[in-house]
Order: structure tokens, then C-alpha cells, then sequence
């Protein structure tokens, strides 16, 4: 146990591989689990039943695992559940789950959570995530693989960000961004502005299959027909095309939110 500075400060029964490095101030509860070789820098204070995958880094001053802040949570044992090779930067804050909501908060693998981002309750944060500076998740939001959310943007409790969509900065979030979006807007004037294309991109998609999910989009956001009338064509527009399953496994799942329809084709 060499790796912890002499004035860190670990609460019996928690789990601490010798990989594992804790820097000065550090302050980690008796439930605390940390994967092999977690680096906790210095002033980072984690408690309540937190387990944290191989490999993450936690920067100054980041809290994770306190009680949230619903009113209607009292004291049940709840927990956050982090993957591997996380970097989450200073000022983060995480919070415990609340019963209600399933009790886990949960944050997948290669994710990035950039200074003073805030991850409520109950949120679910998929794989290969990024957080600017200040961003706010507000309770049971659902953020799908591979989204970016710019500086400055809150998103409204129980809405869902689908899979590569793009979050412009300063944006505020109240309905449900489909998977693949470009989305930016203050609250209730905000709008789809055509699919990421540079995410998509990046992630391997292939021109006839961005060509695919753009059609798909003008058939969701088609104002000839109902919009449920849309998503029940698109289910039988080219299934087999790479990223419309994905759309329709959105748009057809359980929601409480309204979905995001005011859309902007890019040109």
C-alpha cells in the first residue's frame, strides 16, 4: 500500500488494490470498491457502496458517491457502479442512486467527465462519453454510446440522448435527442439541426450508411404524416442498413418523455 499518500484517509473495508495510487487529502468510505491501477490524484472524496473499474482517474476535488439530492431519498442502500478508464476531471460531482429509480447510478467505460460536470442520480451514461465543462445531468437522464454534450448544457430529468448524437454548448435538453442528432438550442426553442456527421464519421459509418439514416431522419420528421405514422415506416425503410435498427429501438422503446421533432436537414 505504498501508493497512498500518508494523509489520505481509507475507512476500513474498503476494497484497494496495491495498483491503485491515492494522492494527498484523499478521503475513501468503508464501501468503497476500486478496481486495479485507480488513480485517486489529491482532495477526492468517495463514499457510499461506489465501485470503480480498472484503470479510471479521478482529478482534485471530484465527489462521488453522497447522498443525492431528491428529497424523497432516505438513507436506502443505493449505489454508483463506474467502468474502466474513466478520466473524471476536478469539480465532478456524482450521486448515489435513490430506490425509486432503480438504484444504480451508472457510468460505463472511456468516458469523460470535464470540469464541474454533474451527474445526478439515477442517470445511466453509456460507453465512450463526453462531458464538457459544467454540463448537468439531472436524474434518471439516459445518455446513450458515444455522445458528446457541450459546455454549458443541462439535460431535463428522465430524457434520453440517443446513441452519437451531439450536444451543442450552452443547450438546454427537455425532450428525448433520437440517436445519430446535431442538436442545439436554449430551452423549448432548441432543434435538430440534421444528423452528427462528423460523429458518425469517426465511428466508421460509411457513406451509403450516413445516406441511409438521413433518409431515415426526413422520414421520422416527414410533416406530411403523424409521426407515429413515420416511425412505423421507418421500420420497413432498409432494417438491415447500418445505424436504423438503432433508430427504430429508440423510438419504439419505453419513454417518459416526448421526443425532440423540430428538425433541419443538413445541407
Amino acid at each position: 500500500m505504498s501508493n497512498i499518500h500518508n494523509t489520505a484517509i481509507i475507512q476500513a473495508g474498503a476494497i484497494i488494490p496495491d495498483s491503485c495510487k491515492i494522492g494527498p487529502f484523499c478521503i475513501v468510505g468503508s464501501q468503497v470498491k476500486l478496481g486495479e491501477n485507480v488513480e485517486l490524484m489529491a482532495n477526492v472524496y468517495i463514499d457510499g457502496d461506489v465501485e470503480i473499474g480498472e484503470g479510471t482517474v479521478v482529478f482534485p476535488f471530484a465527489v462521488i458517491g453522497v447522498r443525492s439530492q431528491d428529497l424523497k431519498y432516505n438513507g436506502e442502500p443505493t449505489k454508483i457502479i463506474i467502468g474502466k478508464n474513466n478520466q473524471i476531471r476536478e469539480h465532478v460531482t456524482i450521486h448515489l442512486a435513490t430506490v425509486g429509480g432503480g438504484g444504480i447510478t451508472k457510468i460505463g467505460d472511456n468516458c469523460l467527465l470535464m470540469v464541474a460536470s454533474h451527474v445526478a442520480h439515477d442517470v445511466n451514461i453509456g460507453n465512450n462519453v463526453i462531458l464538457d465543462n459544467n454540463v448537468l445531468l439531472a436524474g434518471h437522464v439516459i445518455v446513450e454510446d458515444s455522445v458528446i454534450i457541450g459546455g454549458g448544457s443541462a439535460v431535463h430529468q428522465f430524457c434520453r440522448i440517443g446513441e452519437g448524437s451531439f450536444i451543442g454548448g450552452m443547450s438546454g435538453v427537455v425532450e428525448d435527442i433520437i440517436p445519430f442528432a446535431l442538436y442545439t438550442g436554449v430551452r423549448n426553442t432548441g432543434e435538430i439541426n440534421g444528423i452528427n456527421l462528423v460523429g458518425l464519421r469517426r465511428r466508421g459509418y460509411s457513406r451509403e450508411d450516413i445516406g441511409k439514416i438521413n433518409e431515415a431522419y426526413d422520414i421520422i420528421f416527414s410533416k406530411e404524416t403523424k409521426f407515429a405514422e413515420n416511425v412505423a415506416k421507418l421500420k420497413e425503410f432498409n432494417a438491415e442498413s447500418k445505424g436504423i435498427q438503432t433508430l427504430v429501438n429508440f423510438l419504439t422503446s419505453d419513454k417518459s418523455r416526448s421526443i425532440c421533432t423540430v428538425y433541419k436537414r443538413n445541407n
